[in-house]
């Protein structure tokens, strides 16, 4: 499975890969909780994304990036058959002082060339902004696969997990 890991708040990152998801022809759906309490999925469009980040505080929602054409619902999301057409996502909640890390997973092992060449697309771009760094202090590998954004240094605590107090806070290198 591939991951990307970035720094930065959800609502920056849907406005930096917006171009992406228009050339791969791909749309982000954000979990949520109905009046039942039962968790759904919402396309997001810029328009929708600041209201639906309101309803996305809680710690078991994601958001999934999907291939427009297969029309995929949540209880697919997962199955052999359509997992090839998503990436999922956790986090990149933001407060005042806090950034939660964005994880990206390429859900299946084999997963669609469309979908491929999105996922391509965003870490060619990271690699080639210089307004993004790479790499946190940290003994593995997995920490030099950590994208940042340099205006936030010194600015903001990079979290791996808001929900989580024991979970370490992530220093740039």
């Amino acid at each position: 499975m591939s991951y990307i890991y970035v720094i930065t708040s959800l609502t920056q990152f849907y406005r930096y890969i917006q171009p992406e998801l228009e050339k791969y022809n791909i749309e982000m759906m954000m979990e949520y909780f109905d009046s039942n309490q039962q968790i759904q999925i919402k396309v997001i469009t810029t328009e929708s994304l600041k209201t639906q980040l309101l309803e996305y505080d809680h710690q078991n929602l994601g958001f999934y990036f999907l291939d427009k054409e297969q029309k995929i619902n949540k209880h697919q999301i997962y199955d052999d058959e359509y997992c090839i057409y998503a990436i999922e996502g956790q986090g990149g909640r933001e407060t005042e002082n806090a950034l939660e890390k964005i994880t990206l997973r390429v859900i299946s092992k084999t997963p669609d060339k469309n979908i491929k060449r999105f996922f391509s697309a965003i870490k060619r771009k990271l690699n080639q902004d210089e307004n993004f760094a790479q790499g946190i202090q940290g003994d593995s590998r997995l920490y030099q696969q950590h994208y940042y954004l340099k205006s936030y240094v010194g600015e903001k605590v990079f979290k791996s997990d808001f929900y989580n107090d024991k979970a370490p806070a992530l220093t740039p290198k």
